[in-house]
């Protein structure tokens, strides 16, 4: 049976046509003869097409459902979304995500950015996005997302339930990189008073940046409170080996608490790659140039790996450089910086100190030609 086409219909011509065909399809319908509880019985009995309709019919029903919705107060609006939020997230646990994923998008895009029921269906196009591993097909823009949330009024906790859901579609689907901001974004909405109440998210986060096979740099976040809560725990010992630490180090807390890294998830292939490539930067510091032995004797590689150790740092980008097969050295352009204190800060202001005497001294030189 052919889905009714919704075309130049009055609301009471519509929601008649459309009880009729859920009838058609032996589906009980209350009617009730006022908009908004017809609309409501409507989204009640629309429930059971999802079972066995076909995607594109449980969408044509819906979007005329929606149409419907769109025409009620939004004052009176909040029920009504809320049901067909529940609707749409068990379609999208049974099968039919894609279709969920579209009506989502309809229905965010139906009322102005500032309503603020749209929070329910904010959330829920984030539970839907990570079923479906689809979350590029909703705005996570984090500038545009505070606007939103700061217009529905949802609170410190409303936000961190958003951004919590948005990290968790984000590492789903595979993106990594958008992920990491969005945790940020999380613990820095924590304050002193309630960073304890983020701990599980915390431990995630440091758990998370270390497994993740591109990042490198981890001082920012020893900045965030609810991970200057769990100071002198296992863990925030290891992040600070990450941050400032060397490969001595790590092997040391390695040998030392082998169980606690495996037990969260840790492998320590992985971890020894990622400390060996930093202990290179700090090997390097401002040098220009390394030899193959040095890097052998003080990372503890084997001569065979050395070379492929090279181009890893340097695909990496920790490092930028090139490999002199010949006098069996790295020439190095520019090396990255772990940690940015004070000591960086200083070593920034004699090297542009340094520039611009160059460039006065250039400048007399001109001047004299120009004599």
């Amino acid at each position: 049976m052919s889905v009714p086409a919704f075309i130049d219909l009055t609301e009471t011509d519509q929601i008649a046509e459309l009880q009729q065909y859920l009838k058609s399809r032996d589906i009980k319908v209350v009617e009730e003869g006022e908009l908004f509880n017809d609309v409501k019985q409507l989204i009640i009995s629309t429930a059971e097409i999802w079972k066995d309709t076909d995607g594109k019919d449980i969408e044509g029903v819906v979007n005329s459902i929606l149409s419907l919705l769109f025409v009620i107060p939004i004052a009176q609006g909040s029920e009504l979304v809320d049901l067909l939020c529940e609707q749409l997230f068990v379609g999208a646990e049974n099968g039919k995500a894609p279709v969920s994923l579209n009506l989502l998008h309809n229905l965010f895009h139906g009322y102005p950015s500032k309503t603020a029921f749209l929070y329910k269906v904010y959330c829920t196009w984030l539970k839907v996005a990570k079923i479906s591993r689809s979350i590029h097909l909703v705005p996570t823009n984090l500038k545009e997302l505070t606007s939103w949330l700061e217009s529905w009024d949802v609170g410190e906790e409303g936000k961190q339930n958003v951004l919590r859901l948005l990290y968790e579609a984000q590492m789903t689907c595979g993106r990594n990189k958008d992920a990491s901001p969005t945790m940020v974004a999380l613990l820095q909405s924590y304050t002193e008073d309630n960073a304890s109440k983020a701990r599980e998210d915390a431990i995630r986060c440091i758990t998370k940046a270390l497994a993740d096979p591109n990042t490198y740099l981890f001082n920012e976040l020893l900045t965030l409170k609810p991970i200057t809560f769990l100071e002198g725990e296992l863990l925030h010992d290891l992040l600070n080996i990450f941050v400032s630490g060397n490969i001595k180090e790590y092997d040391e807390f390695y040998k030392a608490n082998k169980d606690f890294v495996e037990s969260i998830g840790l492998s320590h292939a992985s971890n020894t790659r990622k400390m060996r490539l930093l202990s290179l930067v700090d090997t390097l510091g401002s040098a220009r140039e390394i030899t193959f032995r040095d890097i052998e004797t003080r990372l503890d590689i084997p001569e065979a790996e050395v070379e492929a150790f090279i181009i890893d740092a340097i695909q990496s980008k920790l490092v930028r450089g090139r490999i002199d097969h010949v006098n069996s050295k790295v020439i190095v352009s520019q090396s990255c910086q772990r940690t940015f204190g004070r000591a960086q800060w200083e070593e920034l202001a004699t090297r542009l100190g340094q520039w611009r005497d160059n460039i006065n001294q250039v400048h007399k030189k001109l001047q004299t030609v120009q004599m």
